[in-house]
């Protein structure tokens, strides 16, 4: 019992009375936990408010017409993941194959019934507040009472959530009207729940023909679901009893599944697959032109994904309509890929010898530094127009943009300039004693050795920055987080399923920091940070 696993637990776990109680209480609180949080993962909570709402989540309300683009931008994403596991292995071929698995299920599960997409609008139509659409009592009117009976909605058009009363009266065969026109063939989806008594759920033409029904005895939820071509529709709700009947009744239409969105995520393990090859070709699979396409990749996948007018068919994209993860990634990945040469002007302007350089750059450091990020935003939104013509305006994408790449250049010229002051005084004597001159020891020994220090920081400093830009809410733009706020407060039937959403959003930007300090470990074991 001293050798093995039991000697190992005798020795760190009971090693004494104490020692052993401490253990057991510890393990029942732990066990207990574990328990109680795989019970409520797969048997309470109720998923539906993120399973129903993945684009939102990942690109906000981004033009679905236009979806053909972020998803080239993964492809290209895709690529770098395919040569950094033939490059490293070990959890770029685990998140390579995680990003095979998501991108085949995104696109065959539409096919198979699975509603992944965000509906363009959602409709609760509850008992309280009042009615803002008319409803007639007697199913048997004419067509042209029922014209005019019924408020039309195009709700294609509409935002938000809106709620309609809905108490059917106590006399059989009484039925509600709820009308709505779309203007582009949809997915349609409506739920009658809550009943006090029997009812029965109907979808109608214009014409008042039924296209289907759904029959249900008892007060169990009705539901309808099928694709409508443009049009206008009813929704009937009938009562089956002579007591009054007080019910919700949703609905909500989505697009169709794309064809051509659906078979660039198919395929994706066709650019997976094609990256693996590339780092298989000797003068190309190598460290540098792994950043270096990286860096292509980066440039390319940002105009892409945000768009330009100077270019045919990328037509730029509204602000209001990007957000998500990805403008959480984008603005992290500009903000930091452009605040390194500026951190580093910065850091060397700092060590200069001209005093208006220096204490520029100095003024400059410490009153970014000593300012939070989240009124620096504030001030970009609302003070900073002040000072141009009101004819100039600028867009808030790129104010956050801005203002996050230079509240990260502080922090980064600090960094750059701790790295190289760490570098050995040894290291510069020895380049003065072969002739080189100040900005060639800087550029050639100095500088590349402190960068090399400060990896570790670059990352933390990158994976603190990709949370930082949940602070973007307060300019009106709605990131990760800011949707799942909007989500949960702008829909009743998601207004309790606060924790699920939180987890979920937890958990994706714990799967990105996680990736992030893993490619920061193998970098530096690449170059043999704080081994030589």
């Amino acid at each position: 019992m001293t050798v093995g696993v039991p000697g190992w637990i005798r020795a760190n776990l009971f090693s004494s009375p104490t020692d052993g109680i401490i253990t057991i209480i510890l393990g029942f609180v732990v066990a207990l936990a574990i328990f109680q949080s795989i019970n409520w993962v797969f048997f309470t909570a109720s998923w539906e408010v993120v399973t129903s709402r993945i684009p939102l989540y990942v690109i906000g309300r981004y033009p679905q017409e236009f979806y053909w683009r972020p998803e080239t931008a993964l492809l290209l994403i895709s690529i770098l993941l395919g040569m950094a596991w033939r490059l490293w292995g070990g959890i770029a071929r685990g998140f390579a194959i995680a990003i095979i698995i998501v991108t085949l299920l995104a696109g065959t599960l539409p096919y198979l019934g699975v509603d992944l997409g965000a509906p363009r609008y959602d409709a609760t139509v509850a008992p309280d507040p009042p009615p803002v659409s008319l409803r007639e009592k007697n199913r048997d009117i004419s067509d042209a009472q029922r014209a005019n009976a019924i408020d039309q909605k195009d709700i294609t058009t509409l935002t938000g959530t809106t709620y309609l009363a809905g108490t059917l009266d106590g006399d059989e065969d009484r039925s509600d009207y709820y009308s709505f026109t779309i203007t582009d063939a949809m997915k349609f989806k409506t739920i009658l729940a809550q009943q006090d008594a029997n009812a029965n759920l109907f979808l109608e033409d214009v014409n008042g023909a039924v296209i289907q029904s759904s029959d249900n005895s008892g007060t169990s939820d009705d539901s309808i679901t099928t694709t409508i071509d443009p049009g206008t529709y009813y929704i009937r709700v009938d009562s089956q009893q002579t007591a009054d009947n007080a019910y919700v009744l949703s609905y909500s239409v989505t697009d169709p599944p794309d064809l051509l969105v659906n078979l660039l995520f198919i395929i994706n393990f066709l650019a997976v697959a094609i990256g693996y090859g590339l780092a298989t070709i000797r003068a190309i699979g190598t460290f540098r032109n792994f950043l270096i396409l990286s860096l292509v990749f980066f440039i390319v996948s940002a105009i892409l994904v945000i768009g330009t007018s100077y270019i045919p068919g990328l037509d730029p994209v509204a602000t209001q309509d990007l957000g998500g993860l990805t403008l959480n990634l984008l603005l992290a990945a500009i903000g930091i890929v452009c605040s390194i040469p500026i951190g580093i002007a910065l850091a060397l302007g700092r060590r200069s010898h001209l005093p208006v350089l220096k204490y520029a750059c100095v003024v400059f450091i410490e009153v970014i530094r000593g300012v939070p990020l989240i009124t620096l935003l504030f001030m970009s939104r609302h003070m900073l127009p002040l000072t141009f013509p009101e004819t100039v305006s600028i867009d808030e994408l790129y104010l956050a943009m801005i203002t996050i790449t230079l509240f990260s250049s502080a922090y980064m010229a600090e960094n750059v300039r701790g790295g190289m002051a760490a570098v050995a005084t040894g290291q510069t004597e020895a380049a003065h004693a072969l002739g080189l001159r100040g900005w060639q020891t800087t550029v050639l020994i100095t500088l590349p050795q402190g960068l090399r220090n400060i990896i570790p920081a670059i990352v933390g400093q990158a994976i603190s920055l990709f949370k930082d830009t949940s602070l973007v809410f307060i300019i009106g733009m709605l990131d990760l987080v800011e949707m799942g706020r909007v989500t949960i407060q702008g829909n009743l039937d998601f207004v309790d399923d606060g924790h699920e959403v939180y987890i979920f959003i937890a958990a994706v930007f714990w799967v990105f920091t996680f990736a992030m300090s893993y490619i920061s470990r193998r970098i530096e074991r690449a170059l043999g940070v704080g081994r030589r």
